[in-house]
């Protein structure tokens, strides 16, 4: 692409309005003492063309730059200059021009090397930018995309840290991975409803627990593919039942959860879901 399309398209002036960073790549720009702005005397030493093209460009194209922070001083805020003594003191306006407006100037100036260099600067390096993201491994954007996708899987299952360090396990192993894992996670142990339910005496069947988990909210019923059946159901604690146990990977496949609950909470469990008074 020819630099020159920026001196005629604002649209795409405006696209670049913030790569600032590439004026010092093409020549070290001065500024002025509060580290911000330039004169209009210091935009026509760094683009090496004369204050009246400088003066001309901005009056042609004013409302752009001002856009992007070029201002007339006057009054109060002319005090600063005078005391670095930047401008005379009986000076009564001083035009400064940011950044942004410079390099807006190097996009609009058509005779200066300085500012021709900087348009091919800005779009090469576009250019280069776009070249290497079309040459990005497939390999490594699928990569990307199943961590990611594990990442919201966990989140949604509600895993708790030993699940997620199942699932990163799984996922160290199915890429060749030797990224170190810790094989467990500090937390607090837990059991089956069925098996609580015999030591608490409770008296009832799992699977009428777990009816009695879902009406009050505590459970939930979910669903996955499936080769045999097309869908699977599995359960899975909600929000509110993680104040009882945790979702655990189930050992019958990776790609479900099953509810495990911490014994020292299972009497107050069974008074939630009212089978202990």
């Amino acid at each position: 692409m020819n630099s020159d399309v920026l001196i005629e398209s604002v649209s795409l002036r405006d696209s670049y309005a913030g790569r600032v960073d590439a004026l010092n790549k093409v020549k070290a720009l001065k500024l002025l003492p509060d580290n911000e702005c330039v004169s209009v005397e210091m935009a026509a030493k760094f683009y090496e063309v004369s204050r009246k093209t400088i003066d001309s460009l901005i009056f042609d194209n004013r409302q752009e730059l001002e856009s992007d922070g070029l201002k007339v001083l006057s009054g109060d805020e002319l005090i600063f200059f005078k005391e670095k003594a930047i401008i005379g003191k009986m000076v009564r306006s001083f035009t400064v021009i940011p950044r942004r407006a410079i390099l807006r100037v190097g996009m609009l100036l058509r005779d200066s090397m300085v500012a021709r260099s900087l348009r091919d600067h800005l779009l090469d390096t576009e250019a280069e930018a776009t070249r290497r993201a079309r040459t990005v491994d497939p390999d490594l954007i699928h990569f990307k995309k199943e961590a990611y996708m594990l990442e919201i899987a966990a989140d949604m299952l509600r895993l708790p840290d030993s699940g997620r360090l199942k699932l990163l396990g799984d996922f160290n192993k199915q890429h060749g991975l030797n990224v170190p894992i810790p094989a467990y996670a500090d937390e607090p142990l837990t059991r089956s409803a069925t098996s609580l339910l015999q030591v608490n005496g409770a008296g009832i069947s799992t699977e009428r627990f777990n009816n009695l988990m879902i009406h009050h909210g505590l459970l939930e019923i979910l669903e996955r593919p499936s080769k045999k059946s097309g869908i699977k159901e599995f359960k899975s604690l909600t929000d509110a039942g993680l104040e009882y146990g945790k979702n655990i990977v189930s050992p019958n496949s990776p790609r479900e959860t099953a509810p495990h609950y911490f014994p020292d909470r299972f009497p107050d469990l069974l008074k939630k879901v009212g089978l202990l008074i």
